[in-house]
């Protein structure tokens, strides 16, 4: 499978597609649990499309004027590999950035190794991380400050 597919901004139900084919999502989510989370918030909703199909999605949202949190991000499995997902937090930082955010805030779990590389590989650091039962379900705080990338460059 060749890498050919395109980042749109999405909406409710090109994401649904996508979550209703992600076998990591154990919670049911539905339209109206996404558009309560982002209610009366700015949000973020990027759909990746492989030909006509979604293949993937990012949603984020303020958590207050300087903060953005990137809250879900799924690829359907048999088009990972391909730089979807990091393609998808690359725009969803620049969107964040153009819009005057200075942190990006992410979380994710022990479980997710994936994440957990390409979070760092992108230049977050852990901020914090919270024990739960299991260590594969320690929930790791991440972290991206484009204040301090700006003063870098």
């Amino acid at each position: 499978m060749q890498s050919n597919y395109r980042i749109t901004q999405g909406n409710w139900n090109e994401a649904m597609q996508v979550i209703s084919q992600l076998p990591e999502f154990e919670r049911d989510y539905s339209v109206e649990v996404l558009a309560q989370r982002v209610a009366n918030k700015a949000y973020s909703l990027l759909i990746a499309w492989y030909g006509e199909r979604p293949v993937a999605f990012k949603l984020g949202y303020a958590l207050d004027d300087d903060r953005f949190y990137s809250w879900l991000e799924g690829v359907i499995p048999a088009y990972r590999e391909l730089g979807i997902g990091t393609d998808l937090l690359v725009q969803q930082e620049a969107w964040a950035l153009n819009q005057g955010y200075s942190v990006l805030e992410v979380k994710s779990r022990n479980c997710f190794p994936k994440m957990l590389r390409l979070l760092l590989k992108q230049g977050y650091f852990i901020s914090h991380v919270e024990p739960q039962g299991q260590v594969e379900q320690h929930i790791i705080y991440f972290s991206k400050s484009f204040s301090r990338l700006l003063q870098s460059s």
